[in-house]
């Protein structure tokens, strides 16, 4: 019989780090809460200056921002992350 696979909810600081995230310290299943987008989306308008790099960084943003899609939660699935454990639904 094989293993249950590994799932996790990945927070902000783990996609905007994840070029420096071997792909060895992530879970099986990832999802991403709609409250990740949200300062994913955030923090395109933090980049100040109108300079190249500038831009570059508001571009490579964007492109965080477009590879994502929240998992839709439901109220059995928040409860059991308020609670401190994970139950998938």
């Amino acid at each position: 019989m094989s293993a249950e696979p590994i799932r996790g909810l990945l927070d902000t600081n783990i996609l905007a780090l994840r070029r420096w995230t071997p792909a060895s310290c992530l879970p099986d299943e990832m999802a991403i809460s709609a409250v990740t987008v949200a300062e994913l989306a955030a923090g395109v308008h933090l980049v100040d200056g109108d300079d190249n790099a500038s831009s570059q960084e508001r571009a490579r943003r964007v492109a965080v921002l477009q590879q994502t899609e929240p998992h839709a939660t439901r109220q059995a699935t928040r409860t059991s992350w308020n609670e401190g454990r994970y139950v998938s639904h």
